[in-house]
């Protein structure tokens, strides 16, 4: 009897002390992960060199309120972890007999009682996997913040970059259209074009204006 309960002891010790691989995978990925930080006062204006976009989409993620709070979340799952593979606490209990009770030492009268339960082997493992899967559902979250923060950023950035090529290929074709009209101009005077040629020039080159103006109003 004695030498099962030491067996179920030393099984229950070596199962507390053993991470699982949900456990060692959990740990490992907070440990990668990029640490949002505060904003912090001034911040705004101190000088930034890179401004590229994934510069800032990074910067984003780490400055987001609600990926700061995800993060936190996350943290305080991992930690839990090891709680949960953690032995339950000894029990200390005290008993005071008014009546003294004979035994076969003696009288007894108080009664001090120290004990601790000890786990079924695979009991604390399934405890720290499923605290294991928990933090990885907080961590589905907090990865779905920062895409949030950079949808944020992209969204917006490819919008500005869309409406920089449009206005720049518009630049372009208005110097092409005035060099046409020079050009046909040019050949009015000798009869070889016609004033509809004039015109369906100059109706372009006010659409093209118009495009980009347009494109001047949607950008600030």
């Amino acid at each position: 009897m004695k030498r099962s309960v030491w067996c179920g002891a030393i099984l229950g010790l070596l199962a507390t002390g053993c991470a699982t691989t949900l456990e060692d995978q959990a740990v490992e990925r907070f440990s990668v992960a990029p640490v949002p930080r505060l904003e912090v006062r001034g911040d705004h204006d101190a000088p930034v060199v890179p401004t590229g976009l994934e510069f800032l989409v990074a910067r984003a993620a780490r400055r987001a309120p609600d990926v700061r709070a995800a993060w936190h979340a996350w943290r305080a799952a991992v930690v839990g972890i090891p709680a949960a593979r953690r032995p339950p606490d000894p029990e200390i209990g005290y008993a005071f007999n008014i009546l003294p009770v004979e035994t076969r030492v003696g009288p007894q009268q108080h009664k001090l009682h120290v004990g601790v339960t000890i786990p079924w082997p695979t009991r604390l493992g399934a405890a720290a996997d499923a605290a294991a899967a928990k933090a990885e559902t907080v961590r589905a979250r907090y990865e779905s913040a920062r895409l949030r923060a950079a949808r944020d950023v992209r969204i917006p950035w490819a919008k500005r970059a869309w409406i920089r090529a449009t206005r720049d290929v518009l630049r372009h074709e208005t110097r092409v259209l005035n060099d046409l009209q020079t050009a046909v101009r040019s050949r009015l005077e000798v009869g070889r074009a016609s004033l509809a040629d004039i015109g369906r020039l100059d109706l372009r080159v006010e659409e093209v204006r118009e495009a980009l103006a347009t494109l001047e109003t949607r950008q600030r």
